[in-house]
Formats: C-alpha cells, sequence, structure tokens
C-alpha cells in the first residue's frame, strides 16, 4: 500500500499539493455547510456512540489515506461542534480566522521550536513583535515585554508566579516560609484558585472579595480583606482583577483598584483572558480604563482575537521580575544572545519548553487585516449581545440577570405557565431546555448558576450572527420551553 511522503522516498511536492488540495477542500465544504446553507450547530450524538466510533486497537499497517481522510469528513466532521455556525452562541471559544488556520498548518508544517532563538530566528522575532504590538495597544513602553502561553491558566499561573518572586525575592529557590496571600474579585476564573494551590501559596491564601451591585469588586472590601490579613501576620503582595469575568462578562474598576496596590504595594495583575483583547477597540477600551497601570495582564488570542487554539499571552509592564523568576542554568540549552534585543530566547522565561510558533497566526493576520478589521469584529459582537438583551426587554417570557457590558448575557426563560413555580422548578425547567435546544442543533447556548439561580447564558463570540440569528435564538428558545411544558404536562 501507498503510503503519502513515505520517508524513504525523496519528497514529492505534487503528492504533497494534492493532499494539500483535499484538505482545502474539505475545510470549503465545510465552511459552505456550517455558515452558508444554515446547518445544525451540533448533529448531537452521546458520548458512548462517539467513544464507540473511535473504539479500536491500534492500526499496525495502516489503511489507504483516502479511506482516512473520509474518516475526517465521517464521523469527524459530521458530529463536530460546529462554532463557524452563527447560531452558535455558547463557551468562549470562537470560530477561528481561516488565514489564521492557514498559518498555524504552516508553522507545524515547518515546526520552529520556540524554546531558543537558533531553533527559530524567524519565528522568535514574530512572537517578538506581536508580544510588543500588544503591549503598544495596552499602552505600555518600551520597557514591557511577555510571552506566548498554552492558555488563560498559564497565563495567570505566570503572572501569579512572577508577581511572587516581585514581592517575595528568593521564593523560587527557598520557597516561602510565611504565608502570602492574594486578593481577587468574587467571580474570578477558577485558574486563579488554581494557581494559588499549584504554586504551594494554598488556596486558602486567595482572599475572594465580595462584589458591588454591578458585579465589580468592592475595592472598600478589598482595603479591608488587605488590612486584616496584615493583622494576621500574612505577608499580601497581588490583587488580581478581572477583565470579562466568565460567567457575566463584567469587568472590574481597574484604576480604583490600582489605587489601592500603589497604597499597599501589591502587585497588579488582570485576568483579561475574554476581555483583555478589547484594548484594540477604540470603541471598547473604555471598558478597561486604567490597564496600563498593571503590572501584568493576561490576554488571550484564541478568544476574542479569533484565532485557533491553543494561543494565550501574558503581558508584564516590566520585565525584571519575570527575568528574575525563570533564572535557571541550562548551558546545555540556553547560550548566551546579544543584549540589545532583550530576551530572545524565550524557553528563559515561560513554563513551557517545547512549544510552537503559535504566534504566526496574529501576525499574519494583523498584517493582512489590520487591527481595525479585528476592532470592527469585536464591536459587532457586543452590539449583537446588546440587541438580544434589548429584545429580551420586551419579551414577557425572559428575564435578564444584567445588562451585559460586552458579548456575554446571562437570562432565564419563564412562560405565563411557569410563573408562581418554586425557584427549583424554575431552574430545573431551564436546564432541560437548554438541554432540549442544543440536542436539538437549531442553537447551541451554555447555562450557569449565579446569585442562586439556573440561568441560560449565551457569548456571542461570532462576527457572522446577526440579528436574524438572534431572533431565531429567542424563537427556538421559547419553543423549547412549549415542548418541554407540553411533555411534562
Amino acid at each position: 500500500m501507498k503510503k503519502f511522503n513515505d520517508y524513504r522516498k525523496k519528497a514529492d511536492p505534487e503528492e504533497i499539493r494534492k493532499v494539500g488540495y483535499q484538505f482545502s477542500d474539505m475545510i470549503a465544504e465545510y465552511m459552505q455547510r456550517i455558515q452558508n446553507e444554515d446547518g445544525k450547530v451540533v448533529e448531537y450524538i452521546d458520548p458512548e456512540t462517539a467513544y464507540a466510533l473511535y473504539d479500536e486497537p491500534m492500526p499496525q499497517d495502516g489503511i489507504p489515506l483516502d479511506e482516512a481522510l473520509s474518516l475526517l469528513r465521517d464521523p469527524f466532521l459530521k458530529f463536530a461542534q460546529n462554532l463557524a455556525s452563527p447560531m452558535y452562541m455558547g463557551h468562549q471559544v470562537c470560530h477561528p480566522m481561516i488565514l489564521s488556520s492557514f498559518a498555524k498548518l504552516l508553522a507545524s508544517a515547518v515546526n520552529q521550536g520556540l524554546a531558543i532563538q537558533e531553533m527559530s530566528p524567524t519565528g522568535t522575532m514574530i512572537e517578538k513583535r506581536v508580544i510588543r504590538w500588544l503591549c503598544d495597544a495596552i499602552g505600555w513602553d518600551a520597557f514591557s515585554d511577555g510571552t506566548v502561553v498554552s492558555g488563560g491558566t498559564e497565563a495567570n499561573l505566570t503572572g501569579i508566579l512572577v508577581a511572587r518572586t516581585a514581592k517575595f525575592g528568593e521564593a523560587w529557590k527557598e520557597g516561602v516560609h510565611a504565608p502570602m496571600v492574594g486578593f481577587c474579585s468574587a467571580r474570578s476564573h477558577y485558574s486563579i484558585e488554581r494557581a494559588f494551590g499549584i504554586l504551594g501559596l494554598g488556596t486558602e491564601n486567595l482572599i475572594k472579595i465580595p462584589e458591588e451591585q454591578h458585579f465589580h469588586m468592592d475595592v472598600t472590601a478589598l482595603r479591608q480583606a488587605i488590612a486584616q490579613a496584615r493583622r494576621e501576620g500574612k505577608i499580601p503582595f497581588t490583587v488580581i482583577a478581572t477583565a470579562g469575568c466568565t460567567p457575566v462578562g463584567e469587568f472590574d474598576e481597574i484604576e480604583k483598584i490600582s489605587k489601592v496596590c500603589k497604597d499597599e504595594n501589591l502587585w497588579l495583575h488582570i485576568d483579561g483572558a475574554h476581555g483583555g483583547s478589547f484594548v484594540i477597540s477604540p470603541k471598547l477600551k473604555h471598558l478597561l480604563k486604567g490597564i496600563e497601570l498593571a503590572d501584568s495582564v493576561a490576554l488571550d488570542p484564541h478568544k476574542m482575537l479569533f484565532m485557533p487554539l491553543n494561543f494565550a499571552t501574558i503581558l508584564f509592564k516590566r520585565t525584571e521580575s519575570l527575568d528574575a523568576t525563570f533564572k535557571i542554568n541550562a548551558p546545555y540549552i540556553f547560550h548566551k544572545t546579544t543584549d540589545n534585543l532583550g530576551c530572545i530566547n524565550i524557553g528563559e522565561r515561560t513554563i513551557q519548553c517545547s512549544r510552537s510558533l503559535e504566534a504566526i497566526k496574529l501576525w499574519l493576520c494583523l498584517k493582512h487585516y489590520g487591527a481595525k478589521y479585528f476592532a470592527s469584529m469585536q464591536e459587532h459582537c457586543v452590539e449583537m449581545t446588546t440587541y438580544l438583551y434589548r429584545q429580551m426587554q420586551t419579551m414577557e417570557d425572559f428575564e435578564t440577570l444584567h445588562k451585559p457590558a460586552a458579548n456575554i448575557l446571562c437570562f432565564r426563560h419563564i412562560p405565563v405557565k411557569m410563573r408562581g413555580q418554586s425557584p427549583e422548578a424554575i431552574d430545573d425547567f431551564n436546564y432541560r431546555v437548554r438541554t432540549r435546544l442544543n440536542r436539538s442543533g437549531k442553537a447551541w447556548i451554555t447555562t450557569t448558576v449565579f446569585a442562586g439561580k439556573r440561568l441560560l447564558r449565551t457569548t456571542i463570540i461570532n462576527p457572522r450572527t446577526e440579528r436574524e440569528h438572534i431572533n431565531k435564538l429567542l424563537n427556538a428558545i421559547w419553543e423549547c420551553g412549549q415542548e418541554e411544558l407540553e411533555s411534562h404536562a
């Protein structure tokens, strides 16, 4: 049986080109079906059936490539979660720009390792330039820097790790000999608490500050918590603010929190995994007022910059503590490099060593589309979320939790027949409506528990979602609600 690109033979460019066309045709056909033919968001398949599709021993001799490719069309693409659909309004995972996916293909084929500059002489500089663009967008000067990481979890872990170094010195070598405490908003992402556990700081030493009525961190309560920690003999070292919290998409008031950090000599880290990307939008950057005052910022291009997974960044206003944190002797890999470009062996300042050139995706798209194009996509998603909110204000069967700050909205569906029912019955009804809706493939949304209520939750993260799709969503939820009422009559 003929093997594609057989290592025992010279590379055949025509063969590579033919298979490359097969993949591009597959992507084009998929996009036509999902975006232009109003296909289902997902063809539901239960986990047991999906597992059975791939339950087989490791192939020993392989099968013809055409047969293997057919298995990508069916079952992989047939039952895939179709983020490309304008009716996908679920988790904070975007459908990426196709051009960025092609860039990722090229980077994977060339396989440039970003740990040391000599293994990626041009790729290193592409990443440094993308980081520079993001730091400039925040409003920092030339002394700022950062690195690409795998996701918001690693970005937050790195930011808190560097904060520990900045405020506690030699913890990397000597360990932590006194309880260090940090402070975050009540709705912070779980990765913040996880970071405190991983770093050995202890999750009990992450103090969660209550919210004000608009889901912002209560700055007065923050000051009180810092004072209380000092009275208990603990060492406050960082405050983690949130820019676009996962449950409701709200933004902490960075300027006010920065004032507290300055007064108390604390490191200000911003978890901007979702909302940090709004720094490129003149219309949305007001949500991040004061972001330039932060010491570190986590920002995920694989969310609101519409890049493929995995692609996040951790950015620092000053890099002294970053470089001090990861200092380690490894002469077998890290060699002295030129001083005038700063650190160009990127592995010297990250948790990861082996990783690919993810930054090429955003570099190519920014070069082609320009930042204004990205801003317009972000602004459209926010506009559609506002439209959804306004439509719900006119409909008696919907109850919104909040006015959306950006592109996340939480709400409940409560038909007339459900009014007066117990809170538990309404919660259960909304959960069943969401399950029925998602399995129908008409639309796809998420659910959360917030303020003691089961809520339906949308994230408008596809710039192809238009008002017609919002209206379809509302109709689909209502229809599923009626079906649930009839099935439980």
